[in-house]
Formats: structure tokens, C-alpha cells, sequence
């Protein structure tokens, strides 16, 4: 009968555990996060959006003018000059060939300013990546939330149906089983049904159990002894043995 009121001591310690966890907020503060970020992402896209929008049409503007004067000045040129030599008989004079040649190679270059400008709207473009960057690490740490939100109610643990003495002073739970320490016995249920029970020798298992606990990461349940740290894997029924406790000396 002793280990009733540490039992019961026990439980109410998970209830106030079970009420103090702040869950809710810790996602509601998520939540207000993720809006901020969108307000704050949507401002820097429109930015990025306008900026280049005037950008590019600047550009059209811009070239439509260089065609149009460049070729103006191509034709007038090259049909003075033609005219020239049309008159005097004569082909071109070095010289003027070369003017020619140097007012091309001057075009030429007016025209990869242009290409300079197509670099800057590649630049605004990886400007755009960024949020989406932003977005994929947001989606990479709400992802560990999962487990929680794709979680299940399931069917009750009926503790009244479970047959054991009154004892028992170590309990752990996970989903789907329950494994209770009971009298140097240690029980191993699936809801209201016993599915496996072992002797827990002080001799073998490293002293009296301290704890126990369920680990829903690796699906397994920790035992703590007094010498000896264990795992129990509820579905293979398998007790093995990972670390050695030393002595404080």
C-alpha cells in the first residue's frame, strides 16, 4: 500500500507537468512569426517588383532611341561618305574607312552596356530567391513540429484493468503500451492487455529501477538502474544494456 500515495504523487506531478507545458503559445508566437514574415516578404517582393519593372522599361526606352539614332547616324554617315566617293570616282580613303570602323566599334560598345544592364536584372532576380530561401528554412523548422501536429487521440488506457499488485512504483507510457515497474517485475502492456512480463534482478540489471521513460524518437523505452542504463523495445520484447553507471569516487 506504500506505493499508492507515490503513485498517486506521481500522477498529479504529470498533470501539473502535462498543464504547465505552453505549447499553444510557443505556436501561436510561430504562427504571428510566419505572418510578419509574409507582410515583411511581400513588401520586399513588390520592391524588388517595381524597381525592376521601371528598370526594364527604362531599358526599352532607352534602346528604342539608341536604334533609332545610331542607325540615323549609320545611314547619313555611310551615304555622305558613299556619296563622296561616288562623285570623285574614287573608293574610300583610309581614313574615312577607319572613321567608319571606329564609329562601329563605338556602337559595339554602347550596344554591351546593355548587356551590363541585363546583368543587374539577374541580380534582382537572386534578390527574389532570397524569401524563397527564407521560406524553405521556415518549413524546415516548423517540420519538426510534425510529429505533434499529424498526432492521434487514441483508446484510453484503462489502469483499473491492469492486473498487477499494489506496489508498483515506476510508470512510462508511450502511444500504444504501457510499462510499469511492479515489484521487482517489470509489465509490459498494449492498452488493457499484458503482453510481456520479466523478473528485474538487482544482480543482473544493475540495482533496483530509478526510472522509467519513453523515447518517441528512437521507439523504445529507457530504463534507468541504480548501476546500468537500459532499453526496451515494446515491439521485439528485446532488454538490452547501453551504458555502465560508475561510482562517484
Amino acid at each position: 500500500m506504500e506505493s499508492v500515495p507515490l503513485l498517486t504523487e506521481r500522477t498529479i506531478e504529470l498533470i501539473k507537468l502535462i498543464e504547465s507545458l505552453n505549447i499553444e503559445q510557443d505556436l501561436e508566437r510561430t504562427r504571428d512569426k510566419l505572418d510578419s514574415w509574409k507582410m515583411s516578404m511581400t513588401d520586399c517582393i513588390s520592391e524588388i517588383h517595381r524597381r525592376t519593372k521601371n528598370k526594364i522599361q527604362s531599358m526599352i526606352i532607352r534602346l528604342k532611341t539608341l536604334k533609332d539614332e545610331k542607325l540615323k547616324e549609320l545611314k547619313i554617315d555611310y551615304e555622305q561618305k558613299l556619296q563622296k566617293s561616288i562623285s570623285r570616282k574614287q573608293p574610300l580613303y583610309p581614313q574615312e574607312t577607319k572613321d567608319i570602323q571606329d564609329k562601329l566599334t563605338r556602337m559595339n560598345n554602347e550596344v554591351k552596356r546593355f548587356g551590363k544592364l541585363l546583368t543587374d536584372l539577374e541580380q534582382d532576380q537572386l534578390e527574389l530567391q532570397k524569401p524563397y530561401k527564407q521560406l524553405r528554412s521556415i518549413q524546415k523548422e516548423n517540420s519538426n513540429l510534425a510529429p505533434l501536429l499529424n498526432s492521434t487521440v487514441g483508446k484510453e488506457f484503462e489502469l483499473n484493468n491492469l492486473k498487477m499488485s499494489t506496489t508498483a512504483a515506476y510508470l512510462a507510457t508511450s502511444d500504444k503500451h504501457i510499462l510499469i515497474e511492479d515489484n521487482e517485475h517489470v509489465l509490459l502492456f498494449d492498452k488493457d492487455v499484458k503482453l510481456k512480463e520479466f523478473e528485474w534482478r538487482h544482480d543482473i540489471h544493475g540495482g533496483k529501477i530509478k526510472d522509467l521513460c519513453w523515447s518517441h524518437h528512437l521507439q523504445v523505452f529507457f530504463i534507468l538502474s541504480a548501476q546500468e542504463f537500459h532499453t526496451y523495445d515494446p515491439f521485439t520484447f528485446t532488454l538490452e544494456k547501453i551504458e555502465q553507471i560508475k561510482p562517484f569516487t
